[in-house]
Order: C-alpha cells, then sequence, then structure tokens
C-alpha cells in the first residue's frame, strides 16, 4: 500500500484529520509509509461519493504524479492526459476513505469524526485506540495487486480472511493472513486478475436485510463454494425482497448460518435465503480509475463544462453507487442505464449519464463473495454495540499485530491517567498525567451490559436488559462521577456527577460533556447536552417531525406545560409553518431556563431526567 487518502467534508475537517495523523506519525505510531494524504468535498456543497472520488483521485494524482519518472518524449502524454493518469495509478496501491460525513447521528464525536471515534480496547499505546486503527488492519492484510485502488467507507469495519482472495500477483502490501481471526481456507477464484477492472465486495445476509442496500446479482455457476470472485451480471439498489428472490438468490452452497454481530446476517427467511449485500468496499484498477478520471476531465458539447470543474463548484452531485457501479453492469444498454438512474433519484444530467455509461460499460464487473464480519458506527444506537462487537471478535489495532511484512510498530507503554479532556483531544494526542486523580479505566468492559474507556474514578452501573440486543451502555472520559444508566446510553465527558436513583439516566438517552471556551482571559463553561439515540439531528421541514429526548417535541413540551412559542420566537415559527425556515434552534434563554442546573460548591448538582 503506497497512500491511504482520506476525505472530508470540510477544510476545518481535513485540517484536524491532518493534526490527528501527524501527532501518530510524529509518535511513531503510524508508520511513514504509506503516505497519509486529506483532501475535501468543495465549501459549496455536498457532491456525493461519487463526487469526493473523483476530487480524491485526481487531487492524489495532481499532487504527487510529479515525484513520477518524466515520460518518454514519444509517448504522447500529456500531464493531464489520460494517459498520464493511468502511469500513475498502474504504479501506485491507493487505499481511499471517505470520512466526510458530518457525524450528525453521532454528535459527540463531530470534532474528530466517526474514524476517530475511540474504541475500548486495549492497547500499550498512550494514544486511544480509534475506528482507523482497526480498519487499517484489513488493508495492511490484503493482498494487493500493483496499479489498485481500494474505496472504503470511514464508519464501517469490515473483517474478512484475506487468504480467500489469494495472491495479488506482486509487490503486495500485506501477508496474506487472517485479519483478526477470521474465517478459514477457502477455494474461491484466486489471484489479482480475478478481481477485474472493478470488484465489489459483498457477504451473505437475509433478503430483508437486503432490500435495504446495495446486492450483488452473480454468474454463481463459476463456483459452487462458500467464497468466491465472481462475474457480476446485476447490481440491484434497495430492491424488493421478491425481486432479491428472483435475481439475486445465493445457492445454498454459499449461504452463511449464524451472526455477525450487527444486524439480522443469520441463516432466516423462507428456507434461509440469503443475498450477497455490498459491503461498501470497491477495488477499482488502473484502467478503471483512469477512464473514469478521463470521463470527469472531458468537457462536451452537451454536457458543458467538465464533471471535475462541476463538482469542485459543488455543481454536480454524483453517487458512485448508483450512477458508476451501475453503469458497469454488462449488457446494460445506455437507455436503460438512464431510466434506472431517473428512477434511482439521479441528480447527474442526461449527456452526463450517456457519457459516464459509454467510458465504463466495457471494462470487466465482478464481486468478491466472503464470509465478513461488518460492523456499522454511523449512529448512537449503533456506536456502543459495534465497539462491544470489536472487542468481542478480538480485533486489534494495525500496529499491535504481529507477522506483517513491515516491521511491527512497537506502541510506548502508557503509565499516564487520562483525565477527563474532550474526546476530540484524547483522539489526537497522548493522554496527559494526572497524579492527584485515582487510576484511569483504560478499558473496563462487560460487554453485556456497559463498556467503561478512559474514565477516572467513575462508579457505573448499567441496569437494562441486554438478552433483546443493542442495551449496551458506553462511558468514555468521564471523571469522577457516579452513573447508573439505563442501557443503551452514550456518556461522555462528564466531570463529577452523581446520575443515580432519582437521577438515573433513562434508557437510550445520551449526555454529552463538554467545555465551551469563552477566549483569553475569561474562563471556560462547561455544559452536558442531552439528547436521544433516536432524536432529529437532520433538518426538519416541520415542526411535528422533530424527535427529542426520544418523543416527538410537541409532545415532550406539553407533558411539561410548555408550548413551542416558550422555546421559539413567533418569527421562526411562522417561518416554518410557510415553509420558509427550517427547525429553528432554541433561544438561549429557553435552554437555561428548562435544563439549568446549580453548582454546590465543586460539584455539579444533577440533572433530574423527569423534567427533562
Amino acid at each position: 500500500m503506497d497512500y491511504v487518502v482520506l476525505t472530508a467534508a470540510t477544510p476545518e475537517q481535513a485540517s484536524n484529520y491532518r493534526a490527528l495523523i501527524a501527532a501518530r506519525v510524529s509518535a511513531g505510531l503510524y508508520p511513514r509509509a504509506p503516505a497519509f494524504r486529506v483532501y475535501c468535498d468543495p465549501v459549496g456543497g455536498r457532491v456525493g461519493s461519487g463526487g469526493g472520488t473523483l476530487l480524491a483521485l485526481h487531487a492524489l494524482f495532481r499532487d504527487e504524479a510529479h515525484a513520477q519518472p518524466e515520460p518518454s518524449a514519444n509517448d504522447g502524454a500529456e500531464h493531464d492526459s489520460p494517459m498520464a493518469i493511468r502511469r500513475f495509478f498502474a504504479s501506485q496501491r491507493v487505499l481511499l476513505i471517505h470520512a466526510g460525513g458530518e457525524s450528525r447521528r453521532l454528535p459527540c464525536y463531530v470534532p474528530e469524526g466517526k474514524l476517530f471515534a475511540p474504541l475500548a480496547i486495549s492497547s500499550a499505546s498512550t494514544f486511544t485506540p480509534v475506528v482507523l486503527d482497526v480498519l487499517l488492519s484489513l488493508y495492511l492484510d490484503y493482498p494487493w495487486r500493483r496499479g489498485e485502488t481500494i474505496m472504503a467507507s470511514g464508519d464501517v469495519i469490515v473483517t474478512f480472511d484475506t487468504r480467500l482472495l489469494g495472491g495479488g500477483g506482486g509487490d503486495n502490501g500485506g501477508n496474506h493472513g487472517d485479519n483478526n481471526g477470521g474465517g478459514g481456507d477457502g477455494d474461491g477464484v484466486k489471484g489479482a486478475c480475478a478481481r477485474g477492472d472493478l470488484c465489489g465486495f459483498g457477504t451473505a445476509t437475509t433478503l430483508s436485510q437486503g432490500s435495504r442496500h446495495g446486492v450483488f446479482a452473480c454468474d454463481a455457476s463459476e463456483s459452487a463454494t462458500a467464497s468466491a470472485v465472481l462475474p457480476v451480471l446485476d447490481f440491484l439498489q434497495k430492491a424488493s425482497e421478491e425481486e432479491l428472490r428472483r435475481k439475486a438468490l445465493l445457492p445454498r452452497a454459499q449461504r452463511r448460518d449464524g451472526s455477525d454481530g450487527q444486524g439480522d446476517h443469520g441463516d432466516s427467511g423462507s428456507d434461509g435465503e440469503q443475498c450477497a449485500v455490498d459491503t461498501g468496499i470497491f477495488s477499482m484498477s488502473s484502467e478503471f480509475v483512469s477512464a473514469l478520471l478521463a470521463w470527469a476531465i472531458s468537457p462536451s458539447e452537451a454536457a458543458g463544462p467538465c464533471a471535475l470543474d462541476q463538482v469542485r463548484k459543488a455543481e454536480l452531485y454524483c453517487d458512485y453507487y448508483l450512477e458508476i457501479v451501475t453503469a458497469c453492469i454488462p449488457g446494460l444498454g445506455v437507455d436503460e442505464y438512464i431510466g434506472r438512474m431517473v428512477n434511482g433519484g439521479s441528480k447527474l444530467s442526461r449527456a452526463h449519464l450517456q457519457s459516464l455509461h459509454a467510458a465504463l460499460e466495457n471494462l470487466v464487473f465482478r464481486a468478491a463473495y466472503l464470509p465478513a464480519t461488518f460492523l456499522h458506527f454511523g449512529s448512537l444506537s449503533e456506536f456502543p454495540a459495534a465497539v462491544a462487537a470489536v472487542q468481542s471478535l478480538k480485533l486489534r489495532p494495525f500496529y499491535e499485530l504481529a507477522n506483517r511484512d513491515h516491521q511491527a510498530i512497537a506502541p510506548a507503554p502508557s503509565s499516564a491517567c487520562a483525565s477527563a479532556i474532550p474526546s476530540s483531544t484524547a483522539a489526537s494526542a497522548p493522554a496527559p498525567a494526572a497524579a492527584s486523580l485515582p487510576p484511569v479505566d483504560a478499558v473496563s468492559a462487560e460487554p453485556s451490559s456497559r463498556l467503561v474507556l478512559n474514565s477516572c474514578g467513575c462508579a457505573c452501573d448499567a441496569t437494562g436488559d441486554t438478552r433483546s440486543g443493542g442495551q449496551i451502555a458506553m462511558v468514555e472520559m468521564c471523571e469522577l462521577s457516579q452513573l447508573e444508566l439505563g442501557g443503551a446510553n452514550l456518556v461522555t465527558g462528564l466531570r463529577r456527577m452523581a446520575l443515580s436513583g432519582r437521577f438515573r439516566v433513562p434508557a437510550r438517552i445520551c449526555l454529552d460533556g463538554r467545555v465551551l471556551s469563552r477566549g483569553s482571559g475569561s474562563a471556560d463553561e462547561s455544559t452536558v447536552l442531552v439528547y436521544g439515540c433516536a432524536d432529529s439531528f437532520k433538518k426538519s421541514k416541520q415542526l411535528a417531525d422533530v424527535i427529542f429526548c426520544g418523543q416527538p417535541i410537541e409532545q415532550w413540551l406539553a407533558e411539561r406545560s410548555l408550548k413551542a412559542s416558550d422555546i421559539w420566537s413567533e418569527s421562526q415559527l411562522s417561518a416554518l409553518a410557510n415553509g420558509q425556515g427550517e427547525t429553528p434552534r432554541l433561544r438561549r434563554s429557553a435552554l437555561q431556563c428548562i435544563c439549568s442546573t446549580r453548582r454546590a460548591g465543586s460539584a455539579i448538582c444533577p440533572v433530574d431526567f423527569n423534567l427533562l
């Protein structure tokens, strides 16, 4: 692996990512090779997974191609030509991780992003292990082929036995071993050539689960084993269970028993029917990348300016999984392709769709079907359960795994105590010493009930019933607090709070302690944000759609003898009613009235959650 490329949503997020990586490289935790690069989406708006891919890959070529040998005088390759792009990517192995989400459904980790969210696993490092550390374990064991680019999501950890893919055809970046205890040997199609120009990675799931995601329909006649790399016949997006049954049903020999710990991937449904769900990982050959970027940099009379320029101005939104992947389906004519895109909600013009289809239609599309574990960290509901699954699967940060081709990095042992600093700071720097506090619980875990991470002197009791799943509570970066949790809670950054008995935290309620800096010369203020796992973190068109602390906001207000006008101004509510505004923000005075706390000495008196 030569490059790890991260995408970010804003320049501020990109700057945070660079600082977090630089701190780890400087401390010797991360290697200097592969090289890390961070690119952000345009400030003007969202451009989609396809737009982000175009921007990042072209930016990598622009910034790094100068280091490649100069072309000969007679090869006809200009600096930004498709030939120059093909030459550059043919010599590289690139991991592209899309981490540009706004983390709205996981607000406590917005500053560092889900990619740097902490994991409750033991480590000898003074840095708390984060999602990226475990995610990289797979790709350092992966059998890379020279000229391969892999795209993956930053809020998902996928693990599978990399030996099932066979050799990478030379210059591989890993030892092809079992990634963190996954799977056994397989008899699937081996070798680099089997992955074609575009290769999606899928794993077995129920038709019910598949109906909510992308699903590969493959020609299973080439293999009767439980793992294989197969030709793709179709790629179905959120198809009905009946359509999946007709077009994408896995043969019995390729179905999977059991569960991966998240979702309903087990053997269920009618006669154990399963399909191959898209894990979000796609492998691209240099031929594919050059064809895609050649399309992006080529203006046309019908489509106007080139797609890449439109993406840079945030004038074009492209969905990788919809427009780009579907264009590669063999035998799919341009008219049927455009019809699918229109029905699927594509925002590309007809001219752009025609030229994209022409650029990609003749490339080889395959899917690697592998028994895999899929852990999603995208929301408050999913995060504690995913962290617990990382523990139970004994997944490890890449720098603590042995038997790698490169020298394993030995993190410095930690004797410091992590004080209750904001989690974004904890992810970016080693934990400072705090001798006056009780020893830190680096990781204290009972996966059946609660996870405690980097917390000092906290008594934590989770009373929720975990037998139905999803009720795990997680406590992170808290100090000298007594916590009684109802289950499915995520509690971060609390200092000196007693929340038990009458003040027990209800199930599915989250507490998010933050320090608000008032600038030089002024004392900082502390606040605790209170919200529910299922709350509305995205914009709502009307007040009735807003969920707060697990309830419709209007019901929440009525139960406390409050009206919307007690919280928002009449002008805000009028604009919202007329479709002219978005869900208004709470007035500061209203927040102080409803959610106030008072100080008693050095301790913060608890909030009565019956009032909230």
